[in-house]
């Protein structure tokens, strides 16, 4: 591509940006504050503050382990909760309800020292019940706010702002205890200077909560259920003279039913890289620094890949971008299944990221665009339920496959299923494309 080709391309770019809707920009700057907390801090110091509260690791498992399992519990209730109320609403709410549930879990040490296990557990429940509502009812949401000709923008951002949050949590993280540890007050105590940064994550959600409550209020309609063969083409961009959409209350069982078996097989093998920085440790002797630099450096390119993805998307269409890129994140992992150097390893995990950052908004967009306006929660949930399963079951029983097969026979494992996604995602809307006479190849 030319020099002058490209500025074109950057100018249009810039111009998709500033075009989007003012309730859009507002969701992605609220989306972006939240990613700050969540996953942003609590990655880095929930674990090491329930260390110093005097809990082993297995606890620190048990705690996030009952979050995951709550959050599939509540994923079609929150989906009904959107339907029910609107999406705004149980955005809303489910902001102020997580802010409220993660201030009363970081008072644990208020109550008697014998009731910590439990008040730590209890509440990690009780804020991943309006968190999910928060998860399930932002991506309908945005498709409800966004126009059919910037979604691929609008869901590209999201993507790249929740990695950016994330990114930037984690280094205030850092900050905030290394600060936090020079006040005497907090300097007193192991645990304080991690218990007073974790307060940061409520601070995060109060202002996400409060920019949303900027925005206007949504069509009860959400106007613009795709047509059929445009669905089948899996692309934003509707073919001439489409026909009307067919309306039915009936759900489409067989979509929600492929549309998780794609969810879990991709993420089962991706949850594979949970024990990435294990693997670096105890294979090669690496230091946690340099793994930090390469998580980090993993996390920004994954950036940048997001806001790349309207460009691959309207080159390619949806569903080819969400098949080739879930494809070299499969290819990336069997690098690292195959290939025993830990710069190799360090290549696939970066190159995972890379290509997950561009799957995961155009199947988001997939997801939304395959169904009428009030399956759209239902969707989500499903992949909400399937992903968060399917990371579960790898996180507990991946450590006893590494004791058995080992750390290679494992990322292989999850190789071969993020490519069993692929090419089920493909297959089905290569079959479903041909039954409305468009190619999603086109």
């Amino acid at each position: 591509m030319t020099q002058p080709a490209q500025a074109a391309g950057l100018r249009a770019y810039g111009r998709a940006l500033a075009a989007l809707k003012r309730d859009t920009r507002i969701f992605l700057v609220a989306t972006a504050l939240y990613a700050i907390g969540f996953p942003g801090i609590s990655t880095v110091l929930l674990g090491l503050y329930i260390l110093r509260l005097g809990f082993d690791l297995p606890f620190v498992g048990i705690v996030i382990g009952s979050g995951q399992l709550a959050a599939v519990l509540m994923a079609l209730p929150a989906g009904w909760v959107g339907r029910r109320f609107g999406l705004r609403t149980s955005l809303i709410l489910g902001l102020v309800g997580t802010a409220l549930g993660a201030a009363a879990m970081f008072s644990v040490e208020l109550a008697p020292k014998p009731l910590w296990g439990a008040w730590l557990i209890g509440w990690w429940i009780v804020l991943f019940f309006p968190a999910t509502l928060y998860f399930v009812n932002g991506v309908p949401y945005l498709m409800g706010v966004s126009e059919p000709a910037e979604r691929s923008h609008a869901f590209s951002f999201l993507q790249g702002l929740q990695g950016f949050g994330a990114f930037t949590g984690s280094l205030l993280a850092g900050v905030l205890v290394d600060l936090l540890s020079r006040w005497p007050v907090a300097a007193a105590e192991p645990a304080a200077p991690y218990r007073y940064a974790l307060f940061g994550i409520v601070a995060s959600i109060v202002a996400a909560a409060l920019v949303m409550s900027r925005t206007g209020r949504m069509p009860e309609d959400q106007r613009d259920a795709l047509p059929a063969d445009d669905a089948a083409y899996g692309s934003s961009r509707a073919p001439a003279q489409a026909p009307e959409p067919r309306q039915s209350r009936a759900a489409p069982i067989s979509l929600f039913i492929w549309f998780g078996l794609v969810v879990v097989l991709e993420s089962t093998g991706v949850g594979a890289r949970t024990f990435f920085s294990v693997y670096l440790d105890k294979n090669f002797g690496i230091p946690a620094v340099n793994i930090g630099v390469v998580m980090g450096l993993a996390l920004l390119l994954a950036v940048f890949a997001a806001l790349l993805a309207p460009l691959v998307i309207k080159r390619l269409g949806t569903a080819l971008t969400v098949g080739l890129a879930t494809l070299g994140a499969a290819l990336s992992m069997l690098m690292m299944a195959l290939l025993p150097v830990w710069l190799a390893a360090a290549a696939a995990q970066i190159g995972t990221m890379v290509c997950l950052a561009l799957a995961y908004p155009a199947r988001n967009m997939l997801g939304q665009e395959s169904v009428s306006a009030r399956w759209r929660t239902s969707i989500s949930a499903i992949s909400l339920m399937g992903s968060t399963l399917a990371m579960a079951g790898m996180n507990l029983t991946g450590g006893y496959f590494i004791a058995v097969y080992g750390f290679n026979d494992l990322f292989l494992l999850g190789g071969i299923l993020v490519a069993a996604s692929a090419v089920l995602m493909l297959a089905y809307w290569r079959w479903h494309a041909a039954r409305a006479g468009v190619s999603v190849f086109n």
